[in-house]
This record gives C-alpha cells, sequence and structure tokens, in this order.
C-alpha cells in the first residue's frame, strides 16, 4: 500500500498588458507535505512581552499539559492544536514523554523527548527559581504561541544570576515558522544542551549546528526553523521544459498555457494549468483637426502628455494645442487596466516639423536591390510619399502613417523619395538600386 502526502501547488492566472514583458511568476505551495523538512536560519534577536500570561507552576525534572495552542499548527507533516511543557527547557505535540535530563544528540528515541521543540533542552530546575509561562497573542492568520523560560535555576548549578536559563519558544501560525529566542544561556560546568527539532518516532531531526548534546552558551540570539521540504519543479509549454527552477520569468508574445509540475521528497506531486493572456495591444494614433489633437480610439481613458509631462487635466479624447513640443497621448483599457502610449506629435515651427522628419525618418537598406524598409521613428503624421526617377518623373505615390515595408521594380540607378506632410512640410532622400 503506498500513501502520498497531500499537497497543493497554485498559479493565478495573470494578465500581461505587452507582448514581451518579463513577468516573474512564483507558485504557492500549500499542504501537510509543507512542514516534513525544515532549514535553521539565523535572525534578529526578539524577546516577547506577554501582557496576560498563564504561569505554570513546576518541579525538577517535570513535564505538565496539555494545553491549548490556540490554532492549528503543523509540526513534521502532522497537525496539532495543543502541547506538553518539559520543565527541561522543551515543549512537545505528545503526551508520555520522558522527563530525562540527560541530553543526548538527536536523532534519537532512546529515552529522549518525541516530536518536541528544544529550546534548548538542558538540566534546567524551575522548581529552585524561575517562571515558565506561555500566551497566544496576536490575530488570526497571524497569531503566535509564545512559551517563556523565565530566569530558571539549574540542577548543577543552582540559582546564581550568572547560569539562570531565560529564552522563549514561539509557533507561528503563519507558515508553521518556529522560533527560538535565547536572552541567556550559559554554560554549566560541563552539562550538556540541545538546540533542536525532532519528530514523532525520533527518526529525523534538525539541530543547531554544535548544540547536539554539547556544552555551550548563547546569549541574544536566535534561530527559527522553517519548512523547507526539497522540492522539484518543471515549468513547461507543451512538450518543451523551460526551467527547473523555483520561479520562472516569462516573456511570452501572445497569450499563452503553460503547466507546472512538482514533486518533493516527502512523495508529495501536484501539477497546475496557468494562462498568461495578452489582450490585443491598442495602436493609439493623434490626428491634428486645426489646434486641435484627437486620439484615434474611442471609448477609454486617457491621459495627454507635453514633453514627457502629464497635462493637468487633459484626460479627454480632444486636446488644445499649446505650447511647442511633444504631444503624446496614452491611452488606458478599462476592461483590462492596460495602458498604451501613442507615437510622438510634433507641434513646432516649419523648420521643427522638417528637421523631426529628417532625424526621425529613414530609408534602408541603402543601396537595395528594390526592397526597403521604411522607419518613421517617432513621426507618426501621415505622409504623402512619392517616388521619381533621375529626371523628376514620379513613378509611383501612396499614402502612409507609420514605419512600413515597400517593394519597387526598378531598373538600376539612382532615385528620389518625397515625403510630405498635411501642411505642406517637405523632405527628400535618394536611394540607389543596385
Amino acid at each position: 500500500m503506498f500513501s502520498f502526502a497531500q499537497c497543493i501547488v497554485n498559479v493565478n492566472d495573470t494578465l500581461l498588458c505587452h507582448p514581451g514583458d518579463p513577468m516573474f511568476i512564483s507558485p504557492n505551495i500549500s499542504g501537510n507535505c509543507k512542514t516534513l523538512s525544515y532549514e535553521i536560519n539565523t535572525i534578529p534577536f526578539q524577546e516577547y512581552t506577554l501582557s496576560q500570561p498563564y504561569s505554570i507552576f513546576m518541579t525538577d525534572d517535570d513535564v505538565v499539559g496539555p494545553f491549548a495552542i490556540g490554532f492549528d499548527f503543523k509540526f513534521f507533516g502532522n497537525t496539532y492544536n495543543q502541547f506538553f511543557l518539559g520543565s527541561n527547557g522543551w515543549i512537545s505535540f505528545s503526551a508520555g514523554q520522558t522527563i530525562s535530563f540527560t541530553p543526548k544528540p538527536l536523532p534519537s528515541n532512546d529515552n529522549v523527548p518525541l516530536n518536541v521543540i528544544m529550546g534548548p533542552w538542558e538540566d534546567w530546575d524551575p522548581s529552585q527559581v524561575g517562571v515558565i509561562s506561555f500566551e497566544t497573542i496576536g490575530q488570526a492568520p497571524n497569531r503566535k504561541l509564545v512559551v517563556d523560560f523565565d530566569v530558571l535555576g539549574h540542577y548543577n548549578c543552582g540559582v546564581d544570576p550568572s547560569v539562570l536559563g531565560d529564552f522563549q519558544i514561539v509557533l507561528n501560525e503563519q507558515d508553521f515558522i518556529i522560533e527560538n529566542h535565547l536572552k541567556n544561556k550559559p554554560s554549566c560546568d560541563t552539562t550538556k544542551a540541545v538546540q533542536g527539532i525532532q519528530n514523532i518516532d525520533g527518526t529525523k531531526a534538525v539541530v543547531v549546528n554544535g548544540r547536539n548534546a554539547t556544552n555551550w552558551s548563547s546569549y541574544y540570539e536566535s534561530v527559527q526553523y522553517k519548512p523547507n521540504n526539497q522540492s522539484y519543479y518543471s515549468w513547461e509549454l507543451g512538450s518543451d521544459i523551460l526551467s527547473n527552477n523555483p520561479t520562472f520569468v516569462f516573456t511570452p508574445q501572445e497569450t499563452t498555457i503553460y503547466s507546472l509540475y512538482y514533486t518533493d521528497v516527502a512523495g508529495c506531486t501536484a501539477s497546475v494549468q496557468f494562462e498568461i493572456y495578452i489582450p490585443t495591444p491598442l495602436d493609439p494614433l493623434i490626428q491634428r483637426v486645426g489646434n486641435q489633437l484627437h486620439a484615434s480610439l474611442s471609448g477609454y481613458f486617457y491621459q495627454w502628455y507635453l514633453n514627457g509631462q502629464p497635462l493637468i487635466g487633459e484626460t479627454f479624447q480632444i486636446t488644445t494645442l499649446g505650447s511647442f513640443g511633444l504631444y503624446t497621448v496614452e491611452v488606458t483599457d478599462p476592461s483590462t487596466g492596460c495602458s498604451y502610449m501613442s507615437r510622438v506629435h510634433l507641434y513646432a515651427s516649419s523648420l521643427g516639423v522638417k528637421d523631426l522628419m529628417g532625424k526621425e525618418i529613414d530609408i534602408y537598406p541603402n543601396p537595395t536591390r528594390g526592397q526597403l524598409m521604411f522607419d518613421f521613428g517617432n513621426f507618426q503624421e501621415k505622409l504623402q510619399i512619392n517616388l521619381y526617377d533621375i529626371h523628376g518623373h514620379l513613378l509611383e505615390a501612396y499614402s502612409a502613417d507609420k514605419s512600413h515595408h515597400k517593394t519597387f521594380n526598378l531598373a538600376k540607378g539612382l532615385y528620389f523619395i518625397e515625403f510630405s506632410d498635411l501642411l505642406g512640410h517637405t523632405i527628400t532622400k535618394i536611394i540607389t538600386i543596385n
């Protein structure tokens, strides 16, 4: 009989406004398999202040409980809502744990507490001095159980202030992270101690380096045990594997459906299909009528710009020309929230228009065999394009308002191409057919 842990992988369908733009996607993995392995991280020291703690009288080598956690907490793949307190510096999620005061290296089930968080496990003696208390603080889904071991005496070293233990174990409802804050953990003679966590049967443990039944001390230090299964990812498009990284940056050119396949060392398997939707891009043009500029697309939200700066209050389809400069309009589709910028409209003197035409309009390749690319750059006005031979005879004429390809069937030689806008501004370029 084979049993697989239940886990869910989720990636939301996503809107991408502009084809080819990078989109960073990270999956959300949930389920019991999430807490089958852990990583240890050093974090800034913190000590939680409890406003209404529940204090517990404990004797030497004592275990009491159960007590309510206050929320469901997952630990090594199982879910718990209560815990037990050991006077020797640990909490467990299982009843009947040993009261042993002699730490042993983990993992182990040889007279060692199981299903346990040790913060640290040492021969503490709260019957001499000290208070053990706990409180669940915060609001769902970010509650914390804080278990406070405050200035505990030590069985071997007594109540000398230099050897009292002061530390906290914290369970986080969010992501099931465990915190361990050591304010004062002195070294008592040759007494050994363990700082770590162990599963329910003593076969798996995660222990802070150098603190696995050894003699050590620590002051104002904190660590966290963060669930972190070894996981495997496969981002795929059809039969093609795009990446095996936990996250991936997509740059689709059109609406595309992708798949993510997930597995981990716990035997969790899950998959999901998701869509990156790219709406048909808008191509707003600017048309000049008298002293007004008109956005070519109707039924959208508008914002006009002059020299790259928004014109305050100019949020309609039409704007009135004012200062000389470069005008653009940003058109936003209210159904998607996607915005698209028009090409530039130059409002200037005749000299300024001709100068822009000369700089922006290009023809290539030149020389050519007859196939030409007309590149308008940022110049978007509708232009009359006339082709002349070397003697000034008109060979072809047409209109265009944006970059395009054109093929001419011409004999070898020099030719002139004239560009004229609606206001009569004209430039001429020479091409060579070879």
